[in-house]
């Protein structure tokens, strides 16, 4: 419970940071300019200030949950049962710890190229035209 708990905690604070970095990507002027056309303050975070900043962020939130993902394999070092726990347990048991650390490894990459598929195409959905980073000619 700890391991996981510590492991939250901290990719919490991480994607605090994100969100926060989004928000101020966003600028006083679109407060003032939903402020200007009648929005209360909190309509104009909502329906103005909040989308813009969750399309921002979606590409830094999008590599918390697979670097999550991959931090999980330290906790077995503590005694939590997880893929790299099942793993070690299956390499005692066979004598093989070769294909059993690349089962694991491979299992780690299937679920790593899952969610990287899965967050890019939320990313391509939430993309707004015209404002992709441009692409600098070296």
């Amino acid at each position: 419970m700890a391991a996981y708990l510590a492991l939250g905690l901290n990719s919490a604070a991480y994607q605090a940071e994100y969100l926060r970095g989004s928000l101020q990507a966003i600028g006083d002027t679109q407060m003032m300019a939903g402020r200007a056309v009648g929005l209360s303050k909190w309509q104009t975070i909502r329906f103005v200030v909040l989308p813009q900043a969750l399309r921002l962020v979606l590409p830094s939130w999008s590599n918390e949950p697979i670097a999550l993902l991959k931090t999980t394999a330290v906790v077995f070092l503590i005694a939590v049962q997880d893929l790299m726990a099942q793993a070690k347990r299956a390499a005692t048991t066979t004598y093989d710890p070769i294909s059993s650390y690349i089962a694991a490894a491979l299992i780690y990459l299937a679920m790593v190229l899952m969610l990287a598929l899965i967050f890019g195409y939320l990313e391509k959905k939430a993309r707004i035209p015209g404002m992709e980073m441009e692409k600098q000619a070296y």
